[in-house]
């Protein structure tokens, strides 16, 4: 939602000459450092709470389970981030930037 809520200023940038590609690059920058800081805030809360578990269950602060599990879920989370991140720009893009810039009434 907050992404399509920025088709003004995208159509602001195509007015005074950004590019769709440029645009979508931009997006995939900002998408790419929001993936980045969820998963790394996301793997320190949940280290956090596991360790002192694991500490407690078998001795070591490593978690049993196999390390597939943790990349198909960073995996997937940087799936969902682009998706909802790229998605909406591109459907931004079907209207003139005119048309889109204009200032509701």
């Amino acid at each position: 939602m907050a992404t399509a809520a920025r088709r003004r200023e995208f159509a602001l940038q195509r007015l005074i000459g950004s590019t769709a590609p440029q645009i979508l690059r931009m997006m995939t920058i900002e998408g790419a450092f929001v993936a980045t800081a969820g998963t790394a805030l996301g793997t320190l809360i949940t280290a956090a709470t596991l360790m002192p578990f694991n500490i407690a269950l078998k001795g070591a602060p490593t978690p049993a389970g196999p390390s597939w599990i943790y990349l198909s879920i960073v995996a997937a989370a940087a799936a969902l981030t682009f998706l909802a991140t790229l998605l909406p720009t591109a459907l931004a893009f079907r209207a003139q930037p005119v048309e889109a810039a204009a200032v509701p009434a």
